[in-house]
């Protein structure tokens, strides 16, 4: 990535405004380090959590001990990604040059109104050796924006976005899985996730 991109990334993860709007860009917070990570070699990637079940696109799967479950939408590779109704001030991952996105789409079933949070998920995406640069992304309750550190929601239904960085002319991910605790909850440094949701995109 050249210095230009780089120093546009580093302006607007600061949360800067373009002139005439108010959209704001919300990117990968390591989006400087994709380059690196992107077609690595070496070691496979280290699994992430203490159990781990396959999923596909079309699967709802339940979410162990919240009484929640993640129905897996589809698959799309995306110049930026915005929230399903955005509106007024919004968070959104914008066009970078030389990157796109492919963005596995689903829905948190939440009939209890639990508390939720895009803390109390995370992504990785592989292919064979290779990591990608990855995020979860949570829309609020209208769907109007993606939630930012420390939001909450208590929606029935908010989407949840796995977004995955991918260097133009590069291959898309072959895995992409979810990590989330019992019970939902944040990961603490020094631990495993309890659980993982290994999704199949591509052969």
């Amino acid at each position: 990535m050249g210095k230009g991109n780089k120093e546009k990334c580093l302006r607007h993860m600061e949360g800067c405004r373009g002139a005439g709007t108010r959209v704001c860009a919300l990117l990968l917070a390591a989006v400087l380090a994709a380059s690196a990570l992107s077609g690595c070699g070496g070691d496979a990637p280290a699994e992430q959590a203490e159990n781990t079940i396959e999923a596909a696109v079309g699967d709802t799967v339940p979410l162990e001990g919240g009484g929640m479950s993640f129905e897996i939408k589809g698959v799309s590779e995306e110049e930026e990604v915005k929230p399903s109704d955005p509106s007024g001030y919004f968070y959104y991952y914008e066009d970078i040059e030389g990157w796109h996105y492919y963005v596995v789409s689903g829905v948190i079933h939440n009939p209890e109104q639990e508390i939720l949070s895009p803390e109390d998920f995370d992504v990785q995406a592989v292919r064979g050796n290779s990591l990608y640069e990855t995020k979860a992304a949570m829309e609020n309750s209208s769907a109007s924006t993606f939630m930012g550190k420390g939001e909450e929601t208590v929606a029935e239904s908010p989407g949840l976005f796995l977004i995955v960085m991918v260097e133009d002319g590069k291959e898309p991910p072959k895995e992409v899985t979810l990590y989330y605790n019992e019970g939902l909850g944040e990961k603490k440094d020094t631990e495993q996730w309890d659980h993982g949701i290994r999704i199949s995109v591509n052969k």
